[in-house]
């Protein structure tokens, strides 16, 4: 009864769900995620985007970019890139560079779930997690097909978590970390 229940509720989100063309439909990766509903997916082309992502509290919501490589959100130290409260999301194919917070330059994740797949944070700053700071519960599942690299993070006077911090174990497959 329940596996039915959550595979006909799994089916009607992918039947209603969107996707959100970065920039061709929406100009910014910010304005394409606010403009997601449960189950979109927000592609993103090529480029270098100059945004300090902020999460709605959304859930099955997939960003995708064009590749670590050639698509770069760069938080132009005036934030976390990420910052995510009590949502879930997976983001897929992205190099997250120059955040620069009190509590992870590159993500901030707070209550929140979230997948990575070729993903990239370097060059991030912060007093906690340079790279990354996971609390209040959070969870981070690394891909272990198309890993990612957290390298080359700093703190700014902080001692704790350099590329990553978490108050909870999380299970991490990299390519490259430092």
């Amino acid at each position: 009864m329940i596996r039915s229940s959550i595979a006909s509720l799994l089916f009607a989100i992918s039947l209603s769900a969107t996707t959100i063309n970065v920039p061709a439909d929406q100009a910014t990766i910010q304005a394409g995620i606010d403009a997601a509903v449960n189950g979109d997916t927000v592609m993103v082309q090529a480029g270098v985007y100059y945004e300090n992502l902020i999460w709605p509290v959304l859930t099955f919501v997939t960003l995708i970019g064009s590749g670590s490589q050639s698509c770069i959100i760069d938080g132009s130290d005036a934030g976390s890139v990420i910052q995510i409260t009590n949502g879930s999301a997976t983001i897929v194919g992205f190099r997250l560079q120059h955040g620069l917070s009190n509590y992870g330059g590159g993500v901030n994740c707070i209550g929140a779930s979230l997948y990575f797949e070729d993903i990239t944070i370097s060059s991030n700053h912060a007093e906690i997690g340079g790279g990354i700071f996971c609390t209040d519960g959070s969870t981070i599942m690394f891909s272990q097909e198309n890993l990612c690299n957290i390298y080359d993070n700093s703190l700014t006077s902080g001692i704790w978590g350099m590329d990553i911090h978490s108050y909870a174990l999380l299970e991490v497959h990299l390519d490259t970390f430092t």
